[in-house]
């Protein structure tokens, strides 16, 4: 990794070329900062393709999505320390849909399978890492 690159506070984004996933809202300081250079792209493989092509400088992404894709297309890159401020993910289910009715069976087997260990495993096994 290019330790130029390496973020390890906000103020570290000055003066770099940001991949950013087109039409994202991150967090409103992030969003509004019309001092950094954001540069964006229409999928995630896109911009870790320019980070890797020396276009973008860094990319914010999911942890998890950005892993993911890193290793789904060979590339060499590390996470950076700086974590931004992110928003819980969620489970939608449309009013029409059949699995509706199962809505509170989901939420007893995810909360299970957070009380076992589970979930982190299957976590770990995507991201191709040794179980603990």
């Amino acid at each position: 990794m290019n330790t130029k690159n390496r973020i390890e506070r906000y103020s570290d984004l000055y003066g770099k070329r940001i991949g950013v996933l087109d039409g994202a809202s991150y967090f409103h300081q992030f969003d509004e900062d019309g001092d950094l250079q954001k540069e964006p792209a229409k999928r995630y493989e896109n911009l870790m393709l320019m980070m890797q092509r020396g276009r973008v400088d860094v990319v914010i992404a999911p942890e998890l999505v950005g892993r993911y894709t890193i290793k789904k297309l060979g590339l060499e890159a590390h996470v950076s320390p700086f974590f931004v401020p992110g928003e819980r993910s969620w489970i939608a289910v449309a009013k029409t849909s059949p699995a509706l009715r199962y809505a509170d069976d989901i939420r007893a087997a995810l909360k299970l399978m957070d009380m076992k260990g589970e979930r982190e495993a299957l976590l770990l096994k995507y991201l191709g890492q040794p179980l603990p």
